[in-house]
């Protein structure tokens, strides 16, 4: 719901307007831009007393940003300066409201926010083919069933998925923690993929429609900070920290044609 700035608490959690931070924070500039735009306050207090037992700290906030201007996807380790997640643990007597950045296109509409516990579920279709860990399969003809897995019916737990999962009358799908409802396939477990463990130049294949170049994401491991290229290659166990659906009705953001922003955390 959209409020005035003014009417919401220092420390509240919000969508848009601008961020409460410590007297020496400085606002986040990005890698293509000059500042990056605030998205989201999230205080952790509220969220501990809803549900104690979420691997959240207890105290604390955390902002979010991003670059709204080029959008970046997240398909190579350059994009990695077009946001931002801050943290701040203080007693709310040391925030102050920020002055917000200079380019008022920047700024999103205010809008407070009201936490639930829901049910969330992956997407039938990643569960099989997006972890080989998982215990789930699909059965295919000729093919004999992996010992040890579950054989999923796909059109029985895509209802089960559209009846408890899908957000009601098509309203934004935001999420704090929980499984991510990716709308262009699985992400954790392609980001090994952003570096290539070659200095080989990304592959450049031909759009099949219109016959342009295009290039195959992925960072030679010589051009990337080494702690970087470590996280990225060595963890599996990525988790959603939040999932920011497009809502024209409340903040006003979209991402691209109607998507959602995803920020993850191993």
């Amino acid at each position: 719901m959209r409020v005035g700035e003014s009417d919401l608490p220092l420390g509240a959690s919000r969508f848009g307007g601008v961020p409460d931070v410590p007297e020496d924070w400085e606002w986040p500039d990005g890698t293509e831009v000059d500042e990056l735009a605030f998205l989201a306050q999230i205080n952790l207090a509220e969220i501990v007393a809803l549900n104690p037992k979420l691997p959240l700290p207890s105290t604390g906030w955390l902002c979010f940003f991003y670059d709204i201007e080029t959008e970046p996807w997240g398909h190579t380790v350059e994009h990695a300066g077009g946001w931002r997640v801050a943290y701040f643990d203080c007693d709310v007597e040391s925030l102050e409201r920020s002055e917000g950045p200079e380019d008022e296109r920047y700024t999103f509409p205010t809008c407070a926010l009201q936490f639930e516990n829901t049910l969330t579920l992956p997407r039938g279709e990643f569960l099989t083919k997006s972890d080989p860990s998982s215990p789930f399969t699909r059965e295919r003809d000729g093919q004999p069933v992996e010992a040890g897995k579950i054989v999923l019916d796909s059109i029985d737990y895509e209802e089960v998925f559209e009846t408890l999962i899908d957000p009601p009358n098509d309203g934004p799908d935001h999420r704090l923690l929980g499984h991510a409802h990716e709308k262009q396939g699985p992400m954790p477990h392609t980001f090994r993929n952003l570096i290539r463990l070659t200095a080989t130049p990304p592959t450049e294949r031909r759009n099949p429609f219109t016959g342009a170049t295009m290039t195959i994401p992925g960072e030679p491991a010589t051009e990337c900070d080494e702690s970087l290229k470590q996280l990225l290659t060595e963890t599996d166990d990525w988790r959603l920290l939040l999932q920011l659906d497009s809502d024209k009705a409340g903040p006003g953001w979209m991402w691209g044609d109607v998507g959602r922003l995803y920020f993850w955390i191993p």
